[in-house]
């Protein structure tokens, strides 16, 4: 004897339908990179960033106060809007192309920044951070992004982003770091992978930082 489900009622239906569109709508939020943020630090962690560290300026500006180093709050190629970083972030995919992207940047020659002038803020000194200055604003009780996302809004994660420090084994080789789950690595300095970039000035960013394995402990850049 053949045997039928039960046709669900009108009600029944509506919320199967409710249910079935928020979690394909979950399913496309997780699946898209950068689009979910974990605004919360894990309970039983203590957060490595919190945003007392942190002078926050109108400019698009913030100094981590432990080591005094002036952070762009932006990825080059998004805009701050006074409240957050609006744009898709650019791409490089090669570490000399961003070094010389840098510089014109300071002399006023690309406008990657977003803010129409030369430098950013005021400063015409920005350079790309080394990779402990990096981690010194990795936040140890969160991921995705693992930043302080209350002082670095919208900060992408599909790829990793350059720092200056070259391999102490090997000149073809620099560190980069992830901003989705705080890791530093090793890569090609020309591998033709898209990287981003965000730049920094002033400070110390060896503050409270021990070199190990094959970083350089004089903060090589």
């Amino acid at each position: 004897m053949t045997t039928h489900d039960p046709i669900p009622s009108a009600t029944e239906a509506t919320v199967m339908i409710h249910r079935t569109a928020a979690l394909l709508l979950a399913i496309v939020a997780f699946a898209l990179p950068g689009s979910v943020e974990a605004v919360s630090c894990s309970s039983n962690v203590t957060p490595s960033t919190p945003d007392e560290d942190f002078q926050i300026d109108a400019d698009g500006t913030a100094r981590h106060l432990p080591t005094g180093l002036m952070w762009m709050r932006c990825d080059l190629g998004q805009t701050w809007t006074g409240t957050t970083c609006s744009g898709s972030p650019a791409t490089f995919t090669s570490w000399g192309a961003g070094m010389r992207t840098v510089r014109d940047i300071n002399a006023g020659v690309s406008d990657l920044d977003g803010d129409g002038a030369a430098g950013f803020a005021g400063h015409v000194d920005w350079r790309v951070p080394n990779i402990k200055e990096w981690l010194s604003i990795r936040e140890n009780c969160r991921h995705t992004p693992a930043l302080n996302d209350i002082v670095f809004p919208n900060a992408p994660l599909a790829a990793s982003h350059y720092s200056s420090t070259t391999d102490d084994k090997s000149p073809m080789m620099v560190w980069r770091f992830d901003v989705q789950f705080g890791s530093a690595g090793l890569i090609l300095k020309d591998d033709n992978i898209p990287r981003f970039m965000r730049l920094v000035r002033g400070g110390n960013g060896s503050s409270g930082y021990v070199a190990t394995g094959r970083i350089f402990a004089d903060g090589f850049e």
